[in-house]
């Protein structure tokens, strides 16, 4: 698994990217969301008891299930 930088106007992104090189799509797909809503933002900060959005939830769910299959193989 390896982790990379990339940069987005405004705002500093870490994506995930497989074993195969390739930017796994739950990443991107989170990290589009996660730039644009404050609430993903502080959540992603560890705020104690704050939860994602309704759009952001089901997108870091599916990040975090993608991240623990890529990290089996």
């Amino acid at each position: 698994m390896i982790y990379a930088r990339t940069a987005i106007p405004g705002a500093s992104s870490v994506f995930t990217i497989g074993q195969l090189g390739n930017a796994m799509p739950e990443s991107m797909a989170y990290n589009a969301h996660h730039f644009k809503c404050p609430q993903c933002q502080a959540a992603g900060r560890m705020t104690p008891g704050l939860r994602r959005c309704e759009v952001g939830h089901p997108l870091w769910q599916a990040y975090v299930q993608a991240v623990a299959q890529e990290s089996q193989q």
